[in-house]
């Protein structure tokens, strides 16, 4: 069973929206305007009172010349998130080269008994999804659980099929393998960051209290609509390192 995603706030071009955790309500505070004239334009606390997070998102727009982009939007739960950075050929601001469209796709904060890993715990996990047609080498790759300390763990050795899926084990066992991170995640609520090479944030995230194992899920795989309605949504039946499938 799929629900639509609540509870979710994200920082897109567009503004800052809240879904409230306890419903559908969707509030935006999204007019562009500097309402508590602190010189921040929307999505600061008190822009859009009463949001507690507004994650940032940095991107280039499909790699035509370096634009920033402003596609994409993650989030789970009580999940705040906000994702971008397309474009494979081209350059963003400043020649930073831009890079493959990697995305977290879905994840399991709260994993009782619905997958072991290979040490047979059931730890949680975090799926990537390769929303490009090529082949990606995921070294200098950086994920994390808190957004202020995005070099927490290096994906080194690991690479990623076109339009694949890449399961990554939140077990804070890195000795076991590339695949199991130094870090775990809170069910109680916790952050996902993923940045490419260059430093360039990828997938941003901010959740709160997850069900167990009960799984927060890009629908379809790699969706880019700014609206999380669309893109989002909580599951009882997880599909890790498979298809998303759509929203119902």
């Amino acid at each position: 069973m799929r629900a639509h995603l609540t509870g979710l706030i994200l920082l897109l071009a567009i503004g800052c929206t809240k879904l409230d955790p306890e419903g559908s309500t969707l509030a935006q505070c999204a007019d562009g305007e500097d309402n508590d004239e602190d010189g921040i334009v929307d999505c600061d606390e008190t822009d859009c009172a009463g949001f507690e997070v507004c994650a940032t998102d940095t991107g280039s727009a499909d790699g035509a010349d370096g634009a920033d982009g402003a596609d994409g939007t993650d989030g789970t739960d009580g999940t705040d998130g906000t994702d971008g950075t397309d474009g494979a050929d081209g350059a963003d601001d400043g020649g930073i080269p831009a890079t493959p469209r990697i995305v977290v796709n879905e994840l399991m904060a709260a994993n009782s008994t619905t997958l072991t890993d290979e040490t047979g715990l059931y730890s949680d996990w975090i799926e990537l999804y390769n929303d490009s047609d090529e082949r990606v080498d995921l070294t200098g790759w950086m994920l994390t659980d808190d957004l202020d300390e995005p070099n927490k763990f290096a994906l080194n050795g690991i690479t990623i099929e076109p339009r694949g899926w890449l399961l990554l084990w939140a077990s804070a066992t890195p000795d076991v393998g590339n695949n199991h991170l130094n870090f775990k995640l809170s069910a109680d609520g916790d952050e996902i960051g993923l940045f490419d090479p260059y430093g360039t944030q990828k997938t941003a995230l901010t959740f709160g209290a997850q069900v167990d194992d009960v799984s927060a899920a890009r629908s379809p795989d790699g969706c880019t609509s700014t609206d999380t309605e669309v893109c989002w949504a909580y599951t009882d039946e997880p599909t890790p390192g498979a298809a998303n499938g759509s929203v119902e």
